[in-house]
């Protein structure tokens, strides 16, 4: 579990002792009563934070997914961006904290747009209505 942890997360050992549980050599880490506490410690630690990465990414997902609905986008975009931005690893996670920013990117220029033609048909229309007087 804890090596399965550690790979989902992408995380480098920090210490020697993380570095003998993660070598996956039974011959450089033996279990024993004095190292089953940080043992322990460490896999609640790598829980905690996976538990932390999964709910980042969920939210994101979540706020990405009211984004394409907003700007229409198509179901087979939606599809193949999913697919490729499965769990919660780092490179997932930059993954949709990308496409999060290219969405917002993509609703402030329409915004603007849309103001931008309001505003041009305004004055198209206030214009027709001064050479009608």
């Amino acid at each position: 579990m804890i090596i399965w942890l550690n790979d989902e997360l992408q995380l480098a050992p920090r210490c020697q002792f993380e570095e003998y549980i993660l070598s996956c050599d039974v011959s450089t880490f033996v279990p024993a009563t004095h190292s089953m506490n940080p043992l322990l410690q460490y896999a609640n630690e790598l829980k905690k934070k996976k538990d932390l990465a999964e709910k980042h990414a969920s939210e994101l997902r979540q706020e990405i997914r009211t984004l394409w609905l907003r700007l229409n986008i198509s179901d087979e975009d939606v599809s193949d961006f999913l697919s490729t931005t499965k769990g919660c690893k780092p490179s997932c996670i930059r993954a949709l904290e990308a496409e999060l920013c290219r969405c917002q990117e993509l609703c402030k220029q329409n915004l603007l747009f849309t103001f931008t033609g309001h505003i041009q048909q305004y004055k198209a229309d206030d214009h027709m209505a001064d050479m009608a007087e």
